[in-house]
């Protein structure tokens, strides 16, 4: 099954920074996969966040002077092209993915705005059709203004056709804006996403209705509350073939973060360890969840889902790259690694072994998200000869993507030496992340 995601992350605050799909596909290193990208159909991109924002807004304000109890609710969308240009880039999107997969594109892309979340709900939207493009000749075109005004838009690319509902708005019990969030890092058969909570009590689980033993019958939707034994829990979807609709139970407590697996058929693991149907206190401010599954399985099949308190946040928001996780200072480091990213020049210890280096919040140097060619794993360090002022390093990415000075190296340990210089994740398309290693006592530029 193909990704549903990757670049679009660092433009509205998702997860990885991205490439665009044609840039992926033409990458010879790198196998295809399904990307949300506004570059790649970007007038489809900008004909609905213009629909959005021109039609479904200005609709719900208008309501909201009526009766401000209720809110627009989407059912479906019906989208056809206006020309055989933009039919072309609207059936390469239609024949991406499923249909599941692009709807949430659209809600995390074009429909991801503050005035669009605030005025529309997308609980219920489920539906979505692409109808051929139809040549009219201009001497027997239909009258434009045979058309229904109020529920299709057309700009000169797209036909637009929506099917809503007023529904009354849930008066849910919103945790006060100060209250601690938490980032999410989801890795399944979507690809990476990641977000922002600010719940202390999370359920993740598959999007599916089920039915409590009081008989009632509750519908599991992505990011949406849920209340839980008289309490209000964030829900979220997380879409892999193991997956139970609620599979597991997080809370986030002063002394860490307490999981609870719900009965799930296939369970929840912390490094291959099965979690019981019991709480289980987990110290620390970040841990890494495999859901439905072990560590090695594939993300279509079992879930990886990583949980950090966000005081400093890895995840990028709109136009910001992602930083690089620095380690404690240590008295013991002699070693630095030093990579200059754009003006700035960014320097960690190395004052533990192994070191790992990659895109992985798990890393001892999480590499920035837009260095896409960067394995989340890529680099290990085994140890150090401080005599002979060099490290052994050893590449374990996928692809072996990995330059030591001009020289590409294997998958077999090797040294490097102060002042030589490494390049992670180098192709033709990408330059890479590259840093050189010094002496700890040599003064920071």
């Amino acid at each position: 099954m193909k990704q549903f995601w990757t670049p679009l992350a660092r433009v509205f605050g998702m997860v990885d920074a991205g490439v665009a799909a044609k840039d992926l596909q033409q990458s010879t290193v790198h196998p295809p996969s399904w990307v949300i990208d506004a570059t790649q159909w970007p007038d489809l991109f900008n004909a609905l966040r213009t629909f959005a924002q021109e039609v479904w807004c200005h609709r719900s304000q208008r309501h909201a002077e009526v009766n401000p109890s209720e809110t627009l609710s989407v059912r479906e969308l019906r989208l056809q092209a206006c020309s055989e240009q933009m039919d072309k880039q609207l059936q390469d999107w239609f024949g991406e993915t499923q249909i599941p997969h692009l709807i949430q594109w659209m809600i995390r892309g074009p429909f991801n705005t503050d005035e669009i979340r605030s005025n529309v709900n997308f609980q219920d939207f489920d539906s979505m059709v692409v109808i051929p493009f139809v040549k009219v000749d201009k001497e027997n075109a239909v009258s434009p203004y045979l058309v229904q005004t109020d529920v299709v838009m057309s700009d000169e690319n797209f036909l637009i056709q929506d099917k809503c509902e007023w529904v009354l708005t849930e008066q849910l019990k919103i945790p006060p804006a100060e209250s601690t969030p938490i980032d999410v890092l989801i890795e399944d058969s979507f690809g990476e996403r990641h977000l922002q909570v600010r719940y202390a009590k999370l359920i993740l689980g598959a999007e599916k209705t089920v039915r409590f033993p009081n008989g009632d019958e509750v519908e599991l939707k992505d990011q949406s509350a849920l209340n839980w034994h008289g309490e209000t829990v964030w829900f979220l979807n997380v879409n892999a073939r193991h997956m139970s609709g609620m599979h597991i139970l997080v809370n986030l407590t002063p002394a860490g973060f307490e999981v609870q697996d719900l009965y799930s058929t296939n369970g929840s693991y912390i490094e291959d360890q099965r979690l019981p149907t019991h709480p289980v206190l987990l110290h620390g401010d970040k841990i890494v969840l495999t859901l439905g599954g072990l560590l090695g399985d594939q993300a279509e099949n079992s879930a990886r889902v990583h949980l950090k308190i966000a005081n400093q946040s890895l995840y990028p928001s709109q136009n910001t790259k992602t930083p690089l996780r620095v380690s404690p200072p240590s008295n013991k480091a002699l070693f630095e690694l030093v990579a200059a990213d754009g003006m700035d020049q960014q320097i960690i210890s190395i004052d533990r072994f192994p070191f790992l280096i990659g895109r992985d919040l798990d890393c001892q140097w999480t590499v920035p998200a837009q260095n896409v060619m960067v394995s989340r794993r890529h680099l290990m360090v085994h140890s150090a000869d401080f005599h002979l002022g060099r490290i052994q390093i050893q590449d374990i990415s996928r692809y072996g993507l990995t330059l030591l000075g001009n020289e590409k190296i294997g998958p077999e340990p090797v040294w490097m030496a102060i002042g030589e210089t490494l390049t992670l994740g180098k192709t033709d398309e990408y330059q890479g992340f590259v840093f050189s290693l010094r002496l700890a006592s040599q003064t920071h530029l």
